[in-house]
């Protein structure tokens, strides 16, 4: 609401744009590695998977397991795949809310919240695969 608002009384003239304007939205800090965490508790909890582990993999690895899966990535160089894999599921990088804050967003949920989002997601994910319908 807040980007649409300052499109429309601002023309967008004050929104950042580029790296700059990339916006999360959350309630406070988050690694990569704790939203995985998160995810792999709420796929257990819905019986879609039968651990609950999250494992580090190396870029190697993590080319190997997740490249075949990524159809969007057919016909890129195969150097560009391997650095977009490493820095998706390799990093140790936190998401912060920074940009959307600047704007005058502000949370109004906890981490409760956070975590029922993510089984949200999971639940519609489930039903969304192809073998469920």
């Amino acid at each position: 609401m807040l980007v649409v608002r300052d499109m429309l009384d601002n023309g967008a003239k004050t929104l950042p744009t580029g790296k700059k304007g990339i916006m999360f939205s959350s309630n406070g800090m988050r690694t990569w590695n704790e939203l995985a965490k998160d995810q792999a508790d709420a796929a257990y909890a819905e019986g879609t998977s039968a651990d609950k582990t999250v494992k580090r993999f190396s870029r190697e690895e993590a080319v190997e397991v997740f490249l075949p899966q990524m159809s969007f990535l057919e016909g890129t160089d195969i150097k560009d795949s391997v650095a977009m894999i490493g820095k998706a599921y390799c990093s140790d990088a936190r998401t912060v809310a920074s940009v959307a804050l600047k704007l005058g967003w502000a949370p109004m949920e906890g981490d409760e919240a956070w975590r029922e989002g993510i089984r949200n997601d999971v639940k519609l994910l489930m039903k969304a695969r192809p073998e469920a319908t």
